[in-house]
């Protein structure tokens, strides 16, 4: 049975979503372990820059997880 245009549509926007929430969860833990890392003096402290990208991944995994109806 061929796919509809909107099924096809929507399989898109759940890939897209899949993709962006893994790459959200990438950018959390190489943060998280970058913290580590600095608080334990092994490395160097996160830039503002990486404190920004962080915070937005973890606001958008937090608004992701109330659509879900999670939290």
């Amino acid at each position: 049975m061929p796919s509809s245009p909107s099924l096809q549509s929507l399989r898109d926007a759940i890939l897209n979503e899949q993709t962006a929430l893994a790459v959200m969860d990438k950018l959390y833990c190489e943060f998280v372990i970058k913290m580590l890392n600095y608080q334990t003096g092994k490395g160097e402290a996160p830039t503002l820059e990486e404190f920004a990208e962080w915070r937005e991944s973890v606001d958008r995994r937090i608004e992701f997880s109330r659509l879900r109806g999670l939290i």
